[in-house]
């Protein structure tokens, strides 16, 4: 080993150790290598600057940010690109949900799928439960027939037509 293949390593192991604390680690790019440190040097440049796409990508999204695109060709990135995909799936179930729509049902995203469908079948419970109650409010309970209150609301509307 010469001179530069020495100050390669020691600068690799810093590199190595700076991602180990969370901290961004640049390509080394040496020049002046034994030719069996160069290929190594090169795939080990390669491999930091996917890991730094990778913690890039990470920070993104766990900022909640999931119009981001990932880099294509980072295999690294690939569990995370199906996690965004999920998050981007689920976001538009939810904004189904809002939108009234509660035929929705989540089965891909673990634990969580379950709290969702829970909320979703404590959801369409209130709204069978509401639905109830508004019928009782112009149905007689015994016979099912159209009560006094619905036709105080029926003359109502037809005064107001009327006028």
């Amino acid at each position: 080993m010469n001179e530069d293949d020495h100050h390669y390593l020691a600068a690799a192991t810093i590199r190595i150790d700076k991602l180990l604390t969370a901290q961004g680690a640049k390509p080394l790019c040496p020049s002046g290598l034994s030719p069996e440190l160069q290929a190594f040097a090169e795939r080990f440049d390669h491999l930091l600057d996917a890991l730094e796409t990778l913690r890039r990508f990470t920070i993104t999204l766990a900022n909640g940010n999931l119009a981001h695109d990932a880099p294509l060709g980072v295999h690294l990135l690939d569990p995370l690109k199906h996690l965004q995909s999920s998050l981007r799936h689920l976001t538009w179930q939810t904004q189904q949900v809002a939108a009234g729509d509660l035929d929705q049902q989540v089965d891909f995203l673990g634990e969580f799928s379950s709290a969702f469908n829970q909320m979703i079948a404590a959801l369409r419970e209130k709204r069978a439960a509401e639905e109830k109650v508004r019928y009782l409010g112009t149905h007689d309970a015994l016979t099912g027939l159209y009560n006094r209150t619905y036709f105080n609301e029926q003359i109502d509307q037809l005064r107001e037509a009327r006028d």
